[in-house]
């Protein structure tokens, strides 16, 4: 069994954060549009299907940054704990609409974390091209260590 460097690397870097695989995505994705002739006849068949999906993650990318630059980070400190208070009052016996409310909450609990997490290594983020063209900055928000 061979083992080939994008296995290696799909384990190893594996992004944890939503926000990060956006961008890395948004990257690839923008990356095969650029050269559509060097790609498959598969890919170019879904060429605006692949453009609706890069357009779909640049506004995600964007919902998540107005969020991040809009809020300090008490404020979303703030809202986190206020959720995980809601979170903690679901008791008993869980029927759907517990079930879907209780969801609902640990979603927003994991974003509102996410947003803690980028808040605290960057106050303001810039638009989702910026990072794709500025290999150290996109590191330092993904919290890994750029080469200086």
């Amino acid at each position: 069994m061979t083992i080939h460097a994008k296995d290696i690397i799909n384990i190893v870097v594996k992004p944890k954060s939503d926000i990060i695989r956006i961008i890395i995505e948004y990257g690839k994705i923008k990356q095969k549009l650029k050269h559509p002739e060097t790609q498959t006849w598969y890919f170019n068949k879904g060429i605006e299907s692949h453009k609706a999906r890069l357009n779909y993650l640049k506004k995600e990318f964007e919902n998540f940054r107005n969020d991040l630059n809009d809020s300090s980070l008490d404020e979303l400190i703030s809202w986190l704990n206020e959720i995980k208070t809601k979170e903690s009052l679901i008791t008993g016996r869980l029927g759907l609409i517990k079930q879907i409310h209780l969801s609902y909450l640990l979603s927003k609990i994991k974003y509102l974390e996410e947003l803690i997490e980028m808040k605290s290594r960057a106050n303001k983020m810039m638009p989702i091209d910026y990072y794709i063209e500025n290999d150290n900055d996109f590191l330092t928000i993904a919290g890994w260590e750029a080469d200086k």
